[in-house]
């Protein structure tokens, strides 16, 4: 292609990208770059058959997330007006990850098991291939509490925040009743509240108490019988306190709601 031939909107973009200038248009060094084997060059785009057959019935949580962790998914990247663009203008386009937004501000990142059901969602889209692990950091630093699977089509599924830090962290999801860290941690908030001089005789036991439908962790306060309401009011802002101040235990709940339990004996609240 001839100067005269040349489009000034590559040009633009290209600007700085010459090998010659021994560095790419970030400014990072072309010498010493080493090129790693794409772990995809072989991969069909088709669905992992255990995921496949994972979302098609109704399995339990912990059973979906196993084959989640094992499988492969696309990531869908779309265009999007370039840096300082303008309607009319010659911007050359950018591309950009796509998050969804509901109307009370939570973010998910959808992603796709294969190239068919990105293709059925939006067949423009560039699908960028990545490991569950991959997929959960993405979400993560995206800033989204959740991942819905396969948007669009009969068998998608969304992941809870619980599930999206397990992945991006590399580690089993299991459900947080369950999980022996949210045990620890609940156990410590506990010591502290019994601890906590001006509750004295105010609080019993904190312990988990399972899980919501909705998959929040049930926390049970223990508390005599004949707290009014003010005082109920104020233990179980100082539980909520000492547990939300955990920051493992917020990657691995999807909420926490409180049921109050009336233990032995009746209160006796200080003056």
């Amino acid at each position: 292609m001839s100067d005269r031939e040349r489009d000034p909107r590559i040009e633009r973009r290209m600007a700085g990208h010459g090998a010659s200038h021994g560095h790419d248009t970030g400014g990072v060094p072309w010498h010493d770059r080493e090129l790693t084997d794409n772990p995809f060059s072989d991969d069909r785009g088709e669905v992992d058959p255990r995921l496949a057959a994972a979302l098609d019935r109704d399995v339990d949580d912990e059973s979906l997330m196993s084959s989640v962790s094992a499988a492969r998914f696309f990531v869908p990247v779309v265009a999007a007006p370039g840096e300082g663009a303008a309607v009319g203008t010659d911007s050359v386009a950018d591309m950009a990850t796509v998050v969804l937004t509901s109307p009370d501000g939570e973010r998910a990142l959808p992603a796709f098991t294969g190239l068919a059901t990105l293709a059925a969602w939006d067949p423009s889209a560039r699908p960028v291939p990545v490991t569950a692990q991959t997929l959960g950091q993405a979400a993560v630093q995206e800033r989204c509490d959740l991942l819905v699977l396969d948007l669009g089509s009969d068998q998608h599924r969304v992941l809870r925040p619980s599930m999206v830090y397990a992945l991006a962290q590399g580690r089993a999801w299991v459900p947080a009743d369950r999980d022996v860290v949210v045990q620890e941690s609940i156990d410590r908030g506990r010591r502290v509240v019994l601890a906590e001089e001006r509750l004295a005789g105010l609080v019993q036991d904190v312990r988990v108490g399972g899980l919501t439908p909705s998959g929040e962790l049930r926390v049970d306060v223990v508390v005599p019988r004949g707290l009014d309401r003010e005082t109920l009011h104020l233990v179980l802002a100082e539980v909520g306190r000492q547990l939300s101040e955990d920051a493992e235990l917020r990657t691995r709940i999807d909420g926490l709601t409180f049921s109050v339990v009336a233990g032995p004996g009746s209160a006796q609240v200080p003056r």
